[in-house]
């Protein structure tokens, strides 16, 4: 073992960074920024330019709209995808004659599509009702129709049983 350092153990790089002017928004504390105190949650952004505060707000709302439809979409492809695993048992079983496995493949990914799509509506709204109860009850409301109209319809195309 060495005693002391040797050439190449720490590699130290600089960089200039040259005065220049931002936006920011925050609450000055002494000499330096903390995030500022709103409703029981805080906020901080930085522009590496002159921005007024409209577009700073406008353009983290838009940032925060997008990556809430992003988790949504999200959300729904992975309850999509946990419904078809359950189902694909079924198509490996059809799978013995190779076009009827492809039919029952398409036929339980719509199925796993018809069953995600109310379940996500209606996490979606659970997860609304306490912010946006309208928005919250009209997501409901598309779900419940959408259950009711699946089972009509399934009602519909079962054949009646022959009579005696």
């Amino acid at each position: 073992m060495q005693a002391g350092p040797q050439i190449g153990d720490v590699r130290i790089s600089f960089t200039v960074i040259r005065p220049h002017n931002v936006s920011v928004v925050a609450q000055q504390t002494g000499e330096t920024f903390c995030p500022f105190p709103l409703n029981n949650d805080t906020i901080s952004l930085l522009s590496d330019s002159i921005q007024s505060a409209e577009l700073m707000f406008t353009r983290a709302q838009n940032a925060n709209t997008f990556l809430t439809w992003v988790l949504r979409i999200i959300g729904f492809l992975m309850m999509y995808i946990g419904i078809s695993m359950v189902f694909k048992p079924l198509s490996v079983l059809a799978d013995v004659l190779p076009f009827l496995g492809d039919i029952v493949e398409m036929g339980t990914g719509l199925v796993a599509f018809l069953i995600a799509l109310p379940c996500w509506l209606i996490v979606i709204a659970i997860a609304w009702l306490f912010y946006r109860p309208v928005l919250a009850i009209i997501l409901l409301a598309i779900a419940g129709a959408s259950v009711y109209y699946l089972l009509k319809r399934r009602k519909k195309a079962a054949p009646a049983a022959p009579a005696a």
